[in-house]
């Protein structure tokens, strides 16, 4: 079954389909113009939409990290501090065949970080954006605080 819609045009576009009448099927160029047009929007929007849930997930998870580490690093000892922020420092130099929490000192891993993401694969993006996060949190409570020490 077919339903009608109205389709208004600009006065010299519908001159030239007037003139066109018995030559072209309107009803099916408009069709086939629309069902594309849809098809395109709503891939668009199924890819936006998974890429921007995805990356939304992750930010979460790294922006969590921040602000654990932040508080974790209130506690850190001078050498707690220099091992975490050197970590930091060189996080673009390690090999993706690490996992973060491989290179993470076993003590603070195992004392503060553990708990928190045992639960989460051990390849996981979140738990990679966690620590990441995490890190720069330590990092920037570092900048903070220095000056101090």
């Amino acid at each position: 079954m077919a339903k009608g819609i109205v389709v208004l045009l600009p006065d010299d576009l519908f001159e030239k389909v007037e003139s066109l009448k018995g030559k072209i099927d309107v009803s099916e160029i408009c069709s086939r113009a629309l069902s594309r047009e849809i098809e395109k929007l709503e891939k668009r929007r199924e890819e936006g939409r998974v890429e921007i849930k995805m990356a939304d997930y992750i930010e979460l998870w790294e922006n969590r990290g921040t602000e654990d580490g932040k508080k974790d690093a209130g506690n850190f000892s001078y050498r707690a501090f220099m091992e975490t922020v050197n970590i930091y420092k060189k996080l673009d130099e390690f090999s993706e065949r690490f996992n973060l929490d491989e290179i993470i000192p076993g003590e603070i891993y195992d004392s503060l970080l553990h708990d928190r993401l045992k639960e989460l694969e051990s390849s996981s993006p979140e738990k990679a954006a966690y620590l990441r996060g995490w890190l720069r949190g330590v990092a920037l409570k570092w900048d903070e605080i220095k000056d101090r020490f």
